[in-house]
């Protein structure tokens, strides 16, 4: 074989070698970046448990004073996650997510619970907030069907929807 072949052969080698290391770099940094963005967030087990995606809000864009409790994630039976946004203190508005059912179930929760409601449109999809009980106990409902799963937030009354919409808006994955 010629000099000048094998100095090809040899930069051809090691320009394949340079693409394969930059490439297996790219991927092993988007994987850490993807395992670490939510690490810990919603625990493994609560989620190898479920078949849909859970969504929870990004601490980031929760209005002041709202916190999402990390350690509160939960089964509360099989299929179905419970978790809670804390404010002022103590208070707190739960969220339940499970497996979205039929349009025809949801549509009787809406109607059964919150048949007095305003209609929110958020990226994710169209939320339905109303006033659940009776007074002193009266509560925020909130259904919230997106793609696989259905979200149902309970809230206290004194939490604004201003606040509540904000929450919804700042749901992720």
């Amino acid at each position: 074989m010629s000099d000048k072949r094998r100095l090809t052969l040899n930069k051809n080698k090691k320009l394949i070698f340079a693409l394969l290391a930059a490439l297996l770099i790219a991927g092993l940094s988007v994987g850490i970046y993807k395992a670490s963005s939510h690490a810990g967030i919603v625990p493994q087990r609560v989620q190898k448990s479920v078949n849909f995606l859970i969504y929870y809000p990004n601490m980031g864009k929760l209005p002041a004073g709202y916190t999402l409790d990390t350690q509160s994630f939960r089964l509360a039976q099989p299929g179905v996650v419970l978790f809670a946004v804390t404010y002022d203190g103590s208070k707190s508005l739960v969220f339940s997510e499970e497996e979205k059912p039929s349009s025809e179930d949801i549509n009787k929760f809406i109607s059964s619970y919150i048949p007095v409601n305003t209609t929110q449109q958020l990226a994710l999809g169209q939320a339905k907030i109303g006033a659940y009980g009776s007074a002193p106990n009266i509560r925020t409902l909130v259904s919230l069907p997106i793609q696989g799963t259905w979200l149902i937030v309970t809230a206290p009354s004194d939490v604004s929807q201003n606040d509540i919409v904000t929450i919804l808006q700042a749901l992720t994955k």
